[in-house]
């Protein structure tokens, strides 16, 4: 999934980008910031650091699948891609 719609369609689940930051070997971090969907933890706030190569456009599935899971919400089906015409 393309990283900038990853993180656009991630905002609408409550999912923000809290810090973006270009490391000294052109890598880029984006840190992940939510609190837990469940009234019982809803003060309860989580962080995922993803981390793009240089020239990365893309995150894989698993990527996805792996930040869903550390904000409980496995349960949200991926946006379907534009296919390429």
């Amino acid at each position: 999934m393309n990283i900038e719609k990853l993180l656009h369609w991630l905002e609408q689940h409550h999912i923000h980008a809290i810090e973006d930051r270009t490391q000294a070997d052109g890598s880029r971090v984006v840190m992940l910031s939510g609190s837990l969907p469940f009234p019982i933890h809803d003060r309860e706030h989580v962080w995922y650091p993803l981390v793009i190569k240089p020239g990365q456009m893309d995150v894989s599935e698993s990527e996805v699948a792996a930040i869903l899971r550390r904000f409980w919400h496995l349960e949200l089906e991926l946006p379907k891609e534009d296919p390429i015409v």
